[in-house]
């Protein structure tokens, strides 16, 4: 219910992934996945922060991004904003996304799948890419733990 900006995350490293609460496999598998490494990093595994930036103000409201990150077991920051505000995060972030219509004149969204990885001054360390296996990916959230 705040405004949410680089400095608000500064002080903690942190894991940011940019996707919408109706993806059917992409989001909640990531998300899962995040709530898993932070388990697999024991006590690192709160040394850092999990945030979802909502790309899709349209459906998804303040409300409803709380309930989703919810799901996951898991502290996660979930953010949202006007269209200006997500057009200038994703511009910051050179994040893809594009609205796909589907039948029945709704739409679905096409995102960037990465993980982007930040220091605890906001600086980028390095993504995660869903592909990767979890051994590269918990050493990579390790890197950015402990980067000064």
């Amino acid at each position: 219910g705040r405004t949410v900006t680089d400095k608000s995350l500064h002080g903690r490293p942190y894991a940011i992934f940019f996707g919408f609460t109706r993806c059917p496999d992409v989001c909640p598998t990531t998300l899962n996945r995040m709530a898993q490494l932070r388990k697999t990093l024991g006590a690192d595994g709160g040394k850092f922060d999990i945030v979802f930036v909502s790309v899709d103000p349209g459906h998804d409201k303040r409300e409803d991004i709380g309930r989703y990150v919810e799901l996951f077991g898991t502290p996660i920051i979930g953010l949202t904003g006007t269209d200006a505000q997500i057009e200038r995060i994703v511009k910051a972030f050179r994040i893809y996304y594009a609205k796909v219509p589907v039948e029945g004149g709704d739409y679905t969204i096409d995102h960037t799948a990465s993980i982007f990885l930040m220091d605890r001054e906001g600086r980028f360390v390095t993504t995660i890419d869903h592909q990767e296996n979890d051994q590269v990916a918990v050493e990579k959230l390790k890197r950015a733990i402990t980067q000064a």
